[in-house]
């Protein structure tokens, strides 16, 4: 029986050109939507930001989803009691709902999933990220990023749940900021594999899967990735 904190999905509406406008006053990129997202919702909320988190753009909006200890109104009552006037403000403009997560999640349950991840391989030597398909590549000339990339995710599943079926919907490069750690406003850009897995699971441990969801899978879990979000299952055909 878990003793944490109750976890809570949250949803975040808002526009992307008040995001854009908030950025620019607060000196963060706008050629990276999740390092602006990360540094937004930290202003906002500190320590109970949704974290991991993941967003999709609709009709000029950004639809945020993260998981979070404080419910929609405590976010919005935290903002309100702390936050800088341009960070409150576009929170009371934004749309904020909800929804509390299981204590304990049912094993044998079989449920949906999506999760954007970037999967890599981190040098211990000198902290340089490696798409783990391309190391791949160098052991096997044949390998697929479909089949490179799901097993990585079943992996970091491990005891927790396992995949009854997955597909790679998206795959692409692209350019992220990051802070180094020479400076506090000293940015640098990277280039990150982004990969989206949609398919089907079931959780085979229950307190093991709650700590899955609540901590996120991979690197750069602050930043838009590594948020395992869940769906009723779907037949194998329309996981694509």
């Amino acid at each position: 029986m878990t003793t944490e904190t109750p976890l809570h999905l949250v949803q975040i509406r808002l526009r992307e050109r008040d995001l854009d406008r908030w950025a620019i006053n607060n000196r963060c990129s706008l050629e990276d939507t999740g390092y602006a997202l990360h540094s937004f919702t930290a202003f906002a909320f500190g320590t109970a930001a949704p974290r991991p988190f993941t967003f999709k753009r609709i009709d000029g909006d950004l639809i945020v989803l993260g998981y979070s200890f404080l419910d929609s109104q405590g976010l919005r009552e935290l903002c309100s009691l702390a936050a800088r006037p341009d960070t409150s403000r576009l929170v009371a403009e934004s749309e904020i709902e909800d929804k509390r997560l299981p204590d304990v999640w049912p094993e044998g349950m079989t449920l949906g999933f999506e999760i954007r991840a970037t999967p890599v391989l981190r040098s211990r030597r000198n902290g340089a990220e490696r798409d783990i398909f391309c190391a791949a590549r160098e052991t096997d000339p044949e390998a697929d990023k479909e089949s490179v990339y799901t097993s990585w995710l079943a992996d970091r599943l491990g005891a927790a749940a396992e995949i009854k079926v997955a597909r790679l919907a998206d795959s692409r490069m692209i350019k992220v900021s990051r802070r180094t750690h020479r400076g506090k406003n000293d940015l640098v850009d990277k280039s990150l594999p982004d990969a989206t897995i949609r398919g089907n699971l079931t959780i085979t441990d229950g307190e093991l899967f709650g700590e899955m969801i609540r901590n996120g899978i991979g690197r750069h879990k602050s930043f838009g990735f590594g948020m395992l979000l869940l769906a009723p299952a779907k037949p194998s055909h329309l996981t694509a």
